[in-house]
């Protein structure tokens, strides 16, 4: 699923950071990969990560971080 569904309509955000919010939320994705996920799951990863880059994180690393973190997860050190 897109991370489309989740962005606000009433306060658009800039190409670039609607970018590193698609690639912030792909990586969160992969890391749960082989769990398949609710939606009511994907939606709280994706208005974390949102969120996060409205408020000024521009970090893909970050944002994902962010996002796992809103559901008590942690991605292991190795970043890929």
């Amino acid at each position: 699923m897109s991370v489309r569904k989740f962005l606000p309509s009433g306060k658009p955000l800039n190409p670039r950071t609607i970018e590193a919010v698609k690639t912030a939320y792909q990586k969160a994705m992969e890391g749960l990969a082989g769990t398949p996920q609710p939606l009511a799951v994907q939606e709280i990863i994706a208005k974390r990560i949102i969120r996060a880059a409205d408020e000024g994180e521009a970090d893909p690393e970050i944002l994902c971080d962010h996002g796992l973190a809103s559901l008590g997860l942690r991605r292991s050190k190795a970043r890929g």
